[in-house]
């Protein structure tokens, strides 16, 4: 896989756009897509229409997706088009509680989940779903250090 792109629901997400920059050491070329923003300004078919044509344009060979759960403006039907000329994998969050509601529809034409939920792994699988457990990862400078004064001692009995 040489030419990836990222479809991510915002550009003010500090998690989304770390991992955008991490996931750039991996490939040869890595375009991205604030979905929503661009449904907002463009409609949802003209959306559809500019992914389709990025891939063609810039040969994507894996499309990565991670869509808020209240984000419906692309379909599992458009999903299931981009599988005819690209891997599809879904990089979801807090789909602990939205598994039935939402991550096992639209995961289902998945070539692969990624979660951080170590339960959800054998719920993917269970239904056939190849699914990989990372851990959250993010700038440390934005956690540590804290800067706070660590001045009262906690015992527990």
């Amino acid at each position: 896989m040489n030419n990836a792109l990222v479809l991510f629901p915002t550009d003010g997400n500090q998690y989304l756009n770390f991992l955008r920059e991490e996931l750039k050491k991996h490939f040869s070329a890595l375009h991205y897509l604030n979905v929503v923003g661009f449904c907002h300004r463009h409609g949802i078919a003209n959306a559809e229409r500019h992914i389709k044509g990025i891939m063609a344009e810039k040969a994507i060979d894996l499309v990565i997706t991670s869509p808020f759960v209240t984000d419906y403006e692309l379909s599992i039907e458009f999903y299931a088009s981009l599988k005819k000329k690209a891997k599809l994998v879904f990089w979801l969050f807090d789909h602990v509680q939205y598994f039935d509601s939402y991550s096992k529809h639209y995961c289902q034409i998945a070539d692969a989940v990624v979660t951080y939920d170590y339960f959800g792994v054998f719920a993917y699988r269970k239904l056939g779903i190849p699914a990989v457990l990372v851990f959250p990862s993010f700038r440390r400078e934005n956690y540590h250090p804290t800067g706070a004064v660590k001045d009262i001692d906690v015992c527990f009995l």
